[in-house]
């Protein structure tokens, strides 16, 4: 096979592994295409953007893999009053999926709880050194609908954050911090982790 081929292409060549900053510019264009199909991306562009940068850097260059994801938030477009941080869920649960599918599922059948999802994501997206990025992975995957018994006070958030991860307090604190500032945006009202499934399940039925 390889031989027949031969006489059709002869040319083959290594490609590289984009650096972050490559990535940031890619995910900056790719980020404006879902813009044009789903207007309420516009006020999480850049959170969405970091958190893309972040699968990115930690899919081994498959480009295939990262447009699938975005392909599939272009799809699940929200109800309107689901609109603040949807596209956030949207893409971190695809992420998880994309990750590790037997946490996902397990996430869905109410088998694993937040704490759960960010240990696993976590390991799997580690390519980073940027605190900032981290602490919003944490923060989107804290904010997953359900009653997950998260302390609102920070003192008692950022103890929790630290025995459940085994991690540093100021990685801990900056987690906090995102996650604060995600949940000030408007919410009329909160999805459940099913429906959120149950939209992806329509959009990427995989």
């Amino acid at each position: 096979m390889d031989g027949y081929l031969r006489r059709f292409v002869d040319l083959s060549m290594q490609l590289r592994q984009p650096t972050t900053d490559e990535w940031i510019a890619y995910m900056t264009g790719i980020c404006g295409s879902l813009l044009d199909c789903a207007r309420v991306l516009g006020d999480q562009s850049n959170t969405a953007r970091a958190m893309l940068t972040l699968v990115a850097d930690n899919c081994d260059g498959k480009l295939r893999d990262v447009e699938q994801i975005v392909r599939h938030v272009n799809l699940i477009l929200p109800p309107r009053d689901y609109k603040a941080i949807w596209p956030l869920w949207m893409i971190c649960m695809l992420t998880l999926r994309y990750v590790d599918r037997g946490c996902y599922q397990r996430l869905v059948a109410g088998d694993a709880d937040v704490w759960d999802v960010m240990l696993v994501m976590r390991e799997h997206l580690t390519k980073t050194e940027a605190l900032y990025d981290m602490a919003l992975l944490d923060a989107i995957v804290l904010l997953l609908p359900g009653d997950h018994g998260i302390p609102q006070p920070k003192d008692e958030f950022v103890k929790q954050c630290v025995r459940v991860r085994e991690g540093e307090t100021h990685a801990a604190e900056a987690a906090y911090q995102s996650r604060d500032n995600l949940q000030r945006q408007p919410l009329v009202r909160m999805p459940s982790v099913e429906k959120l499934h149950k939209a992806i399940e329509i959009a990427a039925p995989i």
